[in-house]
């Protein structure tokens, strides 16, 4: 267990130990929010980089759509199956 002092600005140090385990650098951004146990968590926010990570492996489908915006599902059937089933 790592444990820092808030200053009087409200600053915490976070220990270089979990900064480097957690990929924190020098002017990453982050967001403290409660979980439903009444802790504080820390989460990174993503980076550009990190969403491209993420957004790799994610297929692209070319929708056509109708001037009434619909598509037809027999053209398009993933997409049909992900907008009925999620």
């Amino acid at each position: 267990m790592n444990a820092t002092k808030i200053t009087s600005k409200g600053q915490v140090t976070i220990p270089a130990e979990l900064r480097k385990q957690f990929g924190l650098e020098n002017g990453q951004e982050v967001i403290f929010m409660p979980d439903d146990n009444g802790n504080l968590v820390m989460k990174k926010v993503p980076t550009l980089e990190d969403w491209d990570k993420i957004t790799a492996n994610i297929p692209v489908e070319h929708i056509e759509f109708d001037k009434n915006g619909h598509y037809d599902p027999k053209k398009h059937p993933e997409f049909d199956e992900w907008v009925r089933e999620g």
